[in-house]
């Protein structure tokens, strides 16, 4: 059964503030600019309220800024793009995240993916940006043991999104075995 989405307006910070409190959403989306106060501190507010502890956040704006820790879509992006990036909010897809070193390992973990009925989207491990991370809840990271052993960086990105993150690592072991003729050199 599909759910039906629901669209609730607000004039600015404090009504959208109420409105978010009356409705509890699943996702609030709001400008920087805000009339009354600033985009980033209605959702700091927001995300103080223990009702609304699943609601996801994320910046309409015009301004290239890196430094949020919400998702952004900027202003003047593709509408189909802004209906895809609020669909992965919404829905139960997984950011399949893989190197250059599993790629061929891929199409086993997509059958995994098939049987359990989820939705993937397939990114590079090394052309990630913590905004792309931030759309989704679940990660299922395939990388070679080697590759996992420097992804901090990755696990810090992924620990400085706000809400619950589900991550899976898929770690190929790659065994190399050397032939002996047993002549001695």
């Amino acid at each position: 059964m599909r759910r039906k989405n629901i669209i609730i307006e607000a004039e600015d910070g404090k009504e959208g503030y109420i409105k978010a409190l009356e409705h509890t959403p699943d996702i609030v989306i709001t400008t920087l600019g805000l009339p009354d106060i600033s985009g980033e501190e209605l959702v700091k507010r927001l995300k103080e309220e223990p009702t609304l502890k699943n609601t996801k956040y994320v910046f309409y704006t015009g301004a290239r800024r890196r430094d949020l820790e919400e998702s952004f879509i900027e202003k003047g992006t593709d509408i189909k793009e802004v209906e895809e990036k609020i669909k992965i909010l919404l829905g139960n897809k997984v950011l399949l995240i893989y190197s250059e070193n599993t790629k061929e390992y891929i199409s086993l973990v997509e059958k995994i993916l098939e049987k359990l009925n989820r939705e993937y989207i397939l990114k590079d491990f090394y052309n990630l940006t913590i905004n792309e991370l931030s759309f989704y809840d679940t990660f299922l990271i395939l990388l070679t043991e080697e590759e996992f052993l420097t992804s901090e960086i990755l696990i810090r990105n992924v620990r400085k999104l706000s809400g619950k993150r589900n991550i899976i690592f898929y770690i190929i072991r790659r065994i190399i075995t050397y032939e002996n003729n047993g002549s001695r050199g």
